[in-house]
């Protein structure tokens, strides 16, 4: 992620939570964290998908933030996303990957 993928980043995360995500609050920060991985997926030149990746303890890391723009859900990109943490984390050397969810499905 880039400071210039703000806009895009605000398309996406607006119908999410009822228009109450979090993650354009935590935007700037995420972007100039060199301690995390914030991550993006593009399709054809364009940001359609999100995720963070940060160490929380030793050896083990902690997955947020993961957004998938809606016109391009259901297509596999978040479960990509999720395997590829996951092999960073393992290629690191991290024991254990955390996540929340609030999504029901």
């Amino acid at each position: 992620m880039r400071p210039v993928d703000r806009s895009r980043i605000a398309e996406i995360s607006a119908g999410v939570w009822g228009g109450n995500d979090y993650l354009m609050e935590v935007f700037d920060s995420w972007v100039s964290d060199p301690g995390a991985s914030f991550q993006a997926a593009e399709v054809d030149g364009i940001v359609v998908a999100v995720h963070r990746l940060r160490p929380i303890a030793r050896g083990v890391m902690y997955y947020e933030g993961l957004r998938v723009a809606e016109d391009h859900r259901r297509r596999g990109i978040g479960r990509a996303m999720l395997q590829e943490a996951i092999r960073e984390a393992r290629g690191l050397r991290f024991r254990l990957v955390r996540l929340y969810t609030g999504n029901p499905q």
